[in-house]
């Protein structure tokens, strides 16, 4: 639960992963991964299929995970999202 309340899907913690929108997909996909209190955290191509806004949560969100000294490696082709992080 703690995993899922830092990624912000904790108020969807009881609903099926199939009825949950792209975005809180990627969310439980990386709360899924931080449960195994990883110190790399390897990422490809998140950003994939969001809007701006979507994409601005997921970057305020990769800023946190690096926050808690969690190493991340990034593959992307959105070069905002490159040059920002």
């Amino acid at each position: 639960m703690e995993h899922l309340e830092f990624v912000g899907l904790a108020p969807l913690a009881f609903r099926p992963a199939t009825s949950l929108t792209l975005p809180s997909r990627k969310r439980l996909e990386l709360a899924k991964s931080l449960a195994m209190k990883p110190r790399v955290l390897l990422l490809d191509e998140v950003n994939a299929g969001l809007n701006t806004s979507e994409i601005e949560q997921a970057l305020a969100l990769m800023r946190a995970i690096a926050a808690r000294g969690i190493t991340i490696m990034l593959i992307e082709h959105l070069m905002k999202v490159v040059l920002s992080l």
